[in-house]
């Protein structure tokens, strides 16, 4: 037998275990959840930080990326996945043009050169997706 149809309700459980509901709080709830779990500091991550900094700039003889590396990583890129804030698909990339590919290692090798990362390409939306019985964070 059918069951008739019943609208699906959001809701989620604040710090303190109880029920909320409704857009605005659930919004607020989830922001407040993924500052408090992604703003995290503490010594390991200072400590990680600073031995990251010790590689990177312990050779700085490394030679930026050539344009053969650039066109097999954007090979390596699986299909059909979200873009990300620039809205460019990989599947644009994977069309084999050399003006494209071109342009791409230019900027990267700027990037490289000057070693410093454009403030876009360390942005990214964070989604809330369920998985089963738990929340997982998504990066886009």
């Amino acid at each position: 037998m059918r069951q008739e149809f019943r609208p699906r309700t959001a809701n989620c459980r604040n710090k303190e275990g109880e029920i909320i509901a409704g857009k605005r709080i659930l919004l607020n709830r989830w922001k407040e959840h993924f500052e408090l779990l992604l703003n995290v500091d503490n010594e390991s991550d200072a400590e990680t930080d600073e031995q990251i900094d010790r590689e990177i700039h312990g050779n700085p003889d490394e030679e930026p990326p050539t344009l053969q590396e650039i066109e097999v990583a954007i090979m390596k890129q699986r299909d059909n996945r979200a873009p990300g804030p620039d809205n460019i698909n990989i599947e644009l990339l994977k069309q084999d043009k050399p003006e494209l590919t071109a342009r791409l290692h230019k900027i990267i090798h700027i990037v490289w050169l000057q070693e410093n990362l454009p403030k876009d390409w360390t942005e990214g939306a964070i989604v809330p997706i369920r998985r089963e019985i738990r929340w997982n964070a998504l990066t886009i």
